[in-house]
Formats: structure tokens, sequence, C-alpha cells
């Protein structure tokens, strides 16, 4: 007995760490690089940046432990999860577009392509990340035409998607002693549609590092709400840009969920306790499964499953 509630207490902790170690959130929206192919040729080199515009109410630019505390924004957490009305894509303090003077709005024209940065933290690489050997997953920018602050996360669909690349695929990087991670600065491109009119657009910056073995694909945990002021358009920039590419085949959701939810698991994460399909209990957790608590909910660890309302925890 005592080896099965030991076995669990580990899965849980380990579960915890996992999830809850990885975080970042978009730092500069409109990031001027000094050197750019020197540092990147040589990560020892010194980052040298101008940021020339900045995500909403940054009151705190600069102050990594404070933004960490107080602006960091987890999809996955209680805050997030257990809020009237639905899980919202922006931090409360970041739902009106609120500015402070020394972390303005970003100035652009259409047609623009914009770098941005946003937090490495130890995640960026493969080889000696944090968690080691762990893909980062990928990063987003969601246009939000109705400007609305409350836009709920499930709101954040594919017809509004931007860009979209890997976490890792623009960085700056290195191990340090004891090879741990060294994260200058990550960085993703975006490019402001030329047809777009003047006026302040808002958009949502995702990092989705949680693969959905349920439904596919990677799932937002961390987000962070900004704006373009948008005046002019950049000269030559083509009004008519190349169709996107045909979609993708979509496979039923449905069908993926019922095969994972028919997969045997472990109960409370131990191996000697398995089960299958509608024997289990309905949170699972990879080949883990556990019951609600006294609340009627699943733990909320992320990257979870609820197998009877059919829903991501």
């Amino acid at each position: 007995m005592m080896k099965s509630i030991l076995s669990a207490a580990i899965f849980a902790a380990g579960l915890f760490l996992s999830t809850t170690t990885g975080h970042s959130w978009l730092e500069c929206t409109k990031d001027e690089v000094i050197e750019y192919d020197k540092i990147k040729a040589d990560p020892s080199q010194q980052l040298k940046v101008v940021c020339h515009g900045f995500p909403r109410n940054k009151v705190n630019n600069g102050d990594w432990i404070a933004e960490s505390s107080n602006y960091l924004w987890d999809l996955a957490s209680e805050r997030a999860t257990n809020e009237p009305g639905g899980r919202r894509a922006c931090h409360p303090g970041q739902r009106t577009a609120i500015y402070v003077d020394k972390a303005p709005i970003a100035k652009v024209k259409a047609g623009e392509t914009l770098r941005l940065r946003f937090w490495g933290n130890g995640h960026t690489s493969y080889a000696y990340g944090r968690p080691l050997h762990q893909d980062p997953g990928l990063v987003r920018v969601y246009h939000i035409p109705s400007g609305d602050g409350n836009i709920l996360a499930s709101e954040l669909t594919v017809d509004k998607l931007m860009s979209e690349g890997n976490f890792s695929a623009d960085a700056v990087s290195r191990p340090k002693e004891g090879n741990l991670p060294d994260d200058k600065a990550n960085w993703m491109s975006l490019t402001i549609p030329p047809n777009f009119g003047s006026g302040r657009k808002m958009f949502v910056w995702a990092w989705a590092p949680i693969k959905d073995d349920f439904q596919g694909g990677w799932r937002n945990r961390y987000t962070t709400c900004f704006d373009f002021d948008i005046a002019g358009k950049v000269e030559g920039a083509n009004n008519n840009p190349a169709p996107p590419p045909p979609p993708k085949p979509i496979e039923d959701p449905k069908k993926k969920v019922n095969e994972q939810c028919a997969k045997t698991c472990y109960r409370g994460g131990m191996k000697e306790h398995p089960c299958a399909g509608g024997n289990c209990p309905p949170c699972r957790y990879g080949e883990s499964c556990f019951e609600y608590d006294s609340s009627g909910k699943c733990p909320s660890w992320a990257g979870g499953f609820d197998c009877i309302k059919g829903t991501p925890i």
C-alpha cells in the first residue's frame, strides 16, 4: 500500500513540475536587433536590441520577477480556469488597451514585417533546455477583429491565426556551466496584411507547449494581448497577397477523443491498477487517470482531458 501511495505522489509531483516550470510571455511587439547576424552566429556576444513597441499595460517592464508573478497569464491556472463566464484569452490587466509611458504601443504600417520577442526562460533547446529533450511547441499570433479584450481562449481559432512557428525557430541560446540553458532572446515574425486599414488593431500572442493527444495539435497555454497602431502602408506592398494554402483534411475530433479515452490507463498513476475505457476514472493525463475531486472537477494539472465532459483540462 505504501508503495502505491508513494508512486502516486511521485507521479503527481512530477506532473506538477512539468506543467508549472514552463512559462513565457511576449516582451516586445516591434524589436530592432542590432547586429542580428553577429549574435546568431556567436551567442556569447552581448544582445543589443531596441524595442519600439510593447504589449498592453506593461507596468513592470524590465522587472522579470514582478512580471512573472503579476503579468504572466496561464490559461491552465485556477484563476483562469475558474473565472465566471469562461476562460479569457487576456490577462485581467490586458482586457483594455492601456499603455504606460515607458512601454508604448507599436506604430506600424500595413505590409510591414515585424520581429516579436518573447522569453525563452530555459525552454528553447531540446538538447539542454528544461525540461530536457522536450519539444517546446509552437508560438502563435491571432488577430482579434472585434477588439474585444474579453475574448475567450476557445475563440482563438484558426480563422484568426496570422502567424505560427516553433518556439525555438529564431532564437539565441547557449549552454552555460553545468549544461544549464542561457536563452538570450526568442523571436517570431509577423507581417501586417497590406490591406489593413489605419487605426488600432488587437492581437493575441500565445505559446502552445502542450501536445494534445486527445484532439490533435498543440494546445495554447500562455498568452499576451497587444495592439498595433497602424498608419499608412509600406510602399510597393501588394494589396492582394497570394491566397493561403488549401486547408489540411480535418480528422474527426470526436473519433480521436473516443480512441484515446478507450485506451488502458493507470488509476492514480499506479501501474498496478490498470483499467480500460468506461471503467476508468474520467480525468486522463497521458497514461494516468484520476477521479473528480470533491467539487466535481478534474485536478487542475495542464495537459489533461475530461473523458466524460469531453473537454481539455
